[in-house]
């Protein structure tokens, strides 16, 4: 949980953004979308009015006379088959997945869930000669229940931040963790800082790994500790290079 929400006072120093959503369909189907809209839950209600009572009316709920609807547009050309037809009747719920991290929702913060779907109808974007742009459709799907659940842990990846020493950096995405992300195997990341360290020289590394090839690799090895700096003052710094090259 996040350390400036708590139960009885919250500053709400990290909301969650609008950008980062998936929109997956019967429980296989992830769809990139343009944007998702129009969803909300709305009850209706018939008002009483009591003889002789002129403050106000009694509210009564009553049963929905409408279908619940939301629109999702999306970029034409990037399915291989349309997997919400119009007409479908989709059995399994369709959820709307909100991350804090971008392509990463396996740490869902929100998610929106939309049981009874049905795709009512398509609209298809405007064609047009003399201005660029992306295709577009839209789709209006139907349910009978919609459900809003929070994450109550926020368990979103902390930045990467400099430490004052290491290259590596603090945090979840720093370098010493970025094997959770799958940049590397793990099985692999020993052998290759096995086979490539910075204070070989280059008769030494021709038989090795080059530093393009790591980088490619998504790994990059830890600095000798002699071409660090050690101090952080401009003119500390300027002194040690000048002794360093002397």
């Amino acid at each position: 949980m996040s350390a400036d929400n708590i139960v009885v006072a919250n500053q709400g120093l990290n909301p969650l953004v609008n950008y980062n959503f998936m929109l997956r369909v019967e429980g296989i189907y992830d769809l990139p979308c343009k944007s998702v809209h129009g969803f909300q839950k709305e009850n209706e209600y018939e008002y009483i009015q009591e003889g002789g009572l002129n403050d106000y009316v009694h509210i009564r709920r009553k049963p929905v006379t409408k279908p619940f609807t939301f629109q999702v547009e999306r970029y034409v050309g990037i399915d291989y088959f349309d997997p919400i037809p119009n007409g479908a009747e989709l059995i399994l719920p369709v959820i709307l997945l909100v991350s804090r991290i971008q392509n990463d929702f396996g740490r869902t913060k929100r998610a929106y869930v939309f049981t009874g779907c049905s795709v009512m109808s398509k609209s298809f974007g405007e064609l047009n000669a003399e201005k660029s742009g992306l295709l577009v459709e839209t789709s209006t799907i139907s349910y009978r229940e919609m459900m809003c659940m929070d994450m109550p842990v926020d368990i979103s990846a902390k930045q990467w931040a400099f430490d004052g020493t290491n290259v590596e950096g603090n945090g979840e995405r720093s370098a010493r963790t970025l094997e959770e992300y799958g940049i590397y195997p793990p099985a692999e990341k020993a052998e290759y800082q096995k086979r490539f360290r910075m204070q070989d020289t280059k008769e030494e590394q021709k038989n090795n790994l080059s530093a393009k090839q790591v980088s490619d690799f998504g790994y990059r090895p830890k600095q000798d500790e002699k071409r660090r700096w050690p101090v952080k003052s401009a003119r500390q710094i300027s002194d040690f290079l000048n002794k360093t090259n002397g």
